[in-house]
């Protein structure tokens, strides 16, 4: 078959085409179940109901939020998935307000706050996010500072960071490690791997993702969603080049103005190279010029 079978699931478009349509719900309520852990628990998901994905603003100035997926379950516990391809800062924040924004909408001006219902935000993160924590699966929640157990369950963050993921195929042992792979990987298989035979929901996600099946239009539209994204990561790469050229070029004439003041208290030459990092040939350059 060759490379270029599947489409990578980590675009808008396709994200949503996976986990976003009702025709294979169950797809998503696996995905939930499995990466929230609660797969044989009581708290598991049997059924989500798919609701609209635009949050209007509540006031003319307010932020207006579209969420790639927003679901609910028959308790009317709210899931929200996000996927995020390019590093954000403070994506964990704005996930937290959609949650914050989320509750702020259940209630009625004299309806008690005991009707409140969880938000549960799952977000798929194209990057690393926390550095200091090396699994890339981490679960956030209000907890008992003293014994660590959750305390006021009404929002739950769950990130995965799939910067962090690097399992081979042959490497995949849990449903979280299939989906992970299933999500940074699919894109570069000929194939459904065989280690996914026995995982309906996956195998389900990879003929949602087989372009085979699509139609023309739906093949064009993707790829140019795939030259768009390529040329939004060249130029935020030459950005960030242009960003550090400036920053090396600011810290040079820092070093040379350091350089000029030690030159003009008599300070040794070989003195100034050792603090500033500067060559003795670029100090003799500076010299020459006082």
């Amino acid at each position: 078959m060759g490379k270029n079978v599947f489409a990578t699931p980590l675009l808008d478009s396709t994200f949503k085409l996976v986990f976003g349509e009702k025709k294979h719900k169950q797809v998503t309520i696996d995905f939930l179940n499995d990466l929230l852990e609660r797969t044989g628990q009581l708290n598991e998901i049997k059924d989500i109901y798919f609701m609209h994905q635009e949050l209007a603003a509540r006031r003319f100035d307010d932020k207006k939020s579209i969420l790639d997926i927003n679901c609910t379950d028959a308790q009317n516990h709210q899931f929200i998935i996000e996927i995020q391809r390019r590093s954000e800062d403070f994506f964990d924040y704005r996930l937290f307000y959609y949650a914050a924004s989320l509750l702020s909408r259940q209630l009625q001006e004299t309806d008690p706050y005991s009707q409140l219902k969880p938000v549960i935000i799952l977000g798929i993160l194209n990057f690393k996010l926390y550095p200091d924590f090396d699994e890339p699966v981490s679960h956030h929640m209000m907890c008992n500072m003293s014994t660590g157990k959750q305390s006021i369950p009404l929002v739950e963050l769950h990130i995965v960071e799939l910067g962090k993921f690097n399992k081979k195929v042959d490497q995949l042992m849990t449903h979280i490690d299939k989906w992970l792979f299933f999500l940074k990987q699919a894109h570069d298989q000929d194939a459904i791997p065989a280690v996914y035979h026995d995982f309906p929901a996956i195998c389900t996600a990879f003929d949602v993702l087989a372009r085979w099946n699509w139609k023309p239009e739906q093949v064009a539209a993707y790829d140019q969603e795939i030259m768009s994204f390529q040329i939004e990561i060249t130029q935020e790469l030459a950005r960030i080049q242009k960003l550090h050229e400036n920053f090396d070029q600011g810290a040079r004439q820092e070093k040379e103005r350091i350089a000029i003041n030690m030159l003009m208290k008599k300070i040794s030459m070989q003195d100034i190279a050792d603090i500033t990092g500067l060559s003795m040939q670029a100090i003799q350059a500076l010299s020459s010029k006082l």
